[in-house]
């Protein structure tokens, strides 16, 4: 789990832009691997809902593919899987589609939030969401046009970044997230091969293919206890804690 900067390395200082991944080679790596299978997933998906619709996978790729933004994409394909599925197959897709949520709010940050070292952590990576730095670079423009750069208090009250947005990724936080790609992979792969066959000794096997990853298990459990509380139940155990496969 990554840590806030002000707990990890309170006096650090930073240094962001658009090189700082050159000075981290393994752990760029890493993330170009990760974001790298993500874009099988997204493609997985489009597989998906092709099964549910019964139609070639090309047709449903075009449809899939004219919808803008991967957010939108999935709930589209999440509306047609609860007008079609119904009984274990629905609940296969809702319990992996949120097991596959999870990993993609990493994905985003690794994609879409802006990278930074620290002199001071030699080893990790810094990350920030872009409306921070976007904040941080017009008080500085704010800052620089209305005082004198020649004043004594001007380096000491030159707006600095807020510590508290700011992430420090180590390796092994970002062999987690690249090791949960792969799961969301996977896992999106074997709901598409379930979704793909008709009831039988096939898909009962597949099933138990898809309910042996911890994810899917825990995302089972909320939906469970989720069910249970509306309807009165007390609510079940937590899932029991292992190591996912792929």
């Amino acid at each position: 789990m990554p840590q806030p900067l002000y707990k990890a390395s309170p006096g650090s200082q930073l240094i962001f832009g658009p090189t700082m991944l050159e000075s981290r080679t393994h752990l760029a790596s890493m993330i170009g691997q990760g974001i790298s299978v993500w874009a099988y997933t997204e493609t997985n998906w489009g597989n998906i809902l092709a099964a549910i619709m019964h139609v070639d996978s090309s047709a449903a790729m075009r449809m899939y593919a004219a919808v803008e933004g991967f957010h939108n994409q999935r709930q589209m394909v999440r509306a047609v899987a609860r007008s079609n599925l119904s009984g274990s197959d629905l609940e296969a897709f809702e319990d992996t589609f949120d097991a596959v949520n999870q990993s993609a709010k990493q994905r985003h940050r690794f994609a879409h939030w802006i990278w930074g070292v620290s002199e001071n952590l030699p080893n990790d990576l810094l990350l920030m969401e872009p409306k921070e730095y976007w904040r941080l670079h017009g008080a500085m423009y704010d800052f620089e046009r209305d005082n004198d750069v020649d004043s004594p208090s001007f380096v000491s009250n030159f707006p600095t970044f807020d510590r508290k947005k700011i992430l420090v990724y180590t390796e092994k936080d970002i062999t987690g997230v690249v090791r949960d790609m792969h799961t969301a992979y996977s896992l999106t792969k074997v709901l598409r091969d379930l979704l793909s066959t008709e009831p039988g000794q096939r898909h009962d096997h597949i099933y138990r293919r898809l309910y042996a990853f911890d994810r899917i298990r825990a995302a089972a459990c909320k939906r469970l206890r989720h069910t249970a509380a509306l309807e009165g139940f007390t609510a079940l155990p937590e899932p029991r804690q292992a190591s996912d496969v792929y």
